[in-house]
This record gives structure tokens, sequence and C-alpha cells, in this order.
């Protein structure tokens, strides 16, 4: 089994659209920990129009989620995190404190709607870069604006962004041939810097992430897993710039 670490699920119970209790977290902790992971940021959806929770509750559950983690092994590690949905406001929640970047990094999980314009996009990694934040856009592949373009990916990566992507899209367990046509070619051409399981629960988003380690391994070989799925991981709750 390979050890991997996971910088994007939704663990945190009844915070987002993530876990729906602590029963579901336990589930989901248990899933990931047999899939390989080792290491998790627990990166609730940022989005108070969506989502209405206060940091204190973050907290609260984030102290339960690693104490939970800690009864299944001690090395089994919890950080926290937030996935940010970017508005004009963002950079100041950030700078407030009110948003969380990741395992107390500069790194910032930043996503969007699908119909967002890639200008849109490209504005918000620049706002975030001017305030010294270094932007991890979330699962690249679902923005009508970037998938399948992946020039327009080099410019952001170009710029000072960092990529993720969703794991069951790269094994194409889910979003279908030509997404999983797109992120591989990305891999291929090392624009991933990121593979994360996304999960949200224990059967339709599940957080395991082992059987897309192996599957990346064994099609890109021993560098290529160590580099998104420990090394990259690995520096950002080290807080060192990739």
């Amino acid at each position: 089994m390979l050890v991997v670490a996971d910088m994007h699920c939704h663990i945190l119970p009844g915070l987002d659209d993530g876990a729906k209790s602590r029963e579901m977290m336990e589930q989901m902790l248990k899933m990931s920990y047999d899939s390989g992971v080792r290491a998790m940021i627990a990166t609730s959806h940022y989005n108070p129009r969506s989502f209405k929770y206060s940091l204190p509750e973050y907290e609260q559950r984030l102290m339960l989620a690693a104490m939970n983690a800690m009864d299944i092994d001690a090395q089994y590690k919890i950080y926290s995190g937030q996935e940010i949905f970017f508005v004009n406001g963002t950079v100041d929640d950030l700078t407030a404190g009110r948003a969380l970047t990741l395992a107390q990094s500069r790194y910032v999980l930043v996503e969007f709607a699908p119909y967002h314009t890639y200008e849109y996009i490209r504005n918000a990694v620049n706002a975030l870069l001017v305030q010294g934040y270094w932007p991890i856009i979330a699962h690249v592949e679902r923005y009508d604006a970037m998938f399948g373009n992946v020039d327009k990916v080099t410019e952001l990566i170009d710029l000072g962004a960092y990529i993720q992507s969703n794991a069951s899209h790269v094994t194409g367990a889910t979003g279908g041939k030509r997404m999983r046509g797109f992120l591989h070619k990305l891999i291929k051409e090392g624009k991933v810097h990121f593979i994360a399981s996304d999960g949200h629960n224990v059967e339709g988003r599940p957080a395991e992430l082992g059987k897309c380690a192996e599957y990346v391994c064994k099609k890109y070989g021993m560098a290529v897993y160590e580099r998104i799925f420990i090394d990259n991981p690995g520096r950002i709750i080290a807080k060192e710039m990739i």
C-alpha cells in the first residue's frame, strides 16, 4: 500500500456539504486511513453565502477529527484549512483571519464557479499573489474556461498558481473520458501539483486516495507519485514553497 497525504477533504461534520455527522466523519477517516492517507487537511468550504458556521465551530470539529484520527493511529495527522470560494472580499477575509490558509501556511485552496471566466480566475490568482499568498486552484478540470485548455493552465502556473485535481477524475471513476484525458495530459507535462480525494462522504464522493496513487504510480512511475502525493503536500505542511 502506498502512503499518501490528502490536502483537500470535507471531513468535518455539519459545516458544509461534506460529512453529515460524527459517525460519518469517523467512517471517512477510517476509509481514508485504510487507503493509505497518513496526513489530511480538513478543507471545509468557506463560502458565507452558502455555509454559515463560525471559526470556533470549525476549530471544535477539527479537534474532534484530530482526536479520532489519533485513536486510529498516533501518526495520523489532521491539519486546518478551507476550500475558499473566491469573491471580491476573499483577500480581506484571509488577511483578517476569517478564512483559513492550508495548515497555517501561505497556501490558499481557492475554488470558482464552473461558469467563471478565465479572466476572473486569473485576476483572483493575481489578487492572492499580490498579498503574498500561494494559490492552489481546486479541481481545475471543473471550470468551463479551463477544461481542455492546457495553455491557460500553463499561464496560471507561470503566474504563480498551483494546480489540484480530484482523484476520481484522474482515474476516470467520475467525470468521463474527456476529463480524464485532459488531466493525463497535464500530469504528463508536470502541470498537476496535487491530486486529492475531495472527499465528501463514504459512497458518492468517498475520502479514498490510495487507488488513484497506485494508478498514477503504475502509469507514470514512483517519482511522479512521490511528487504529487507526498512531496508537494508535505511542503504545504512544512510551509515551504514548491
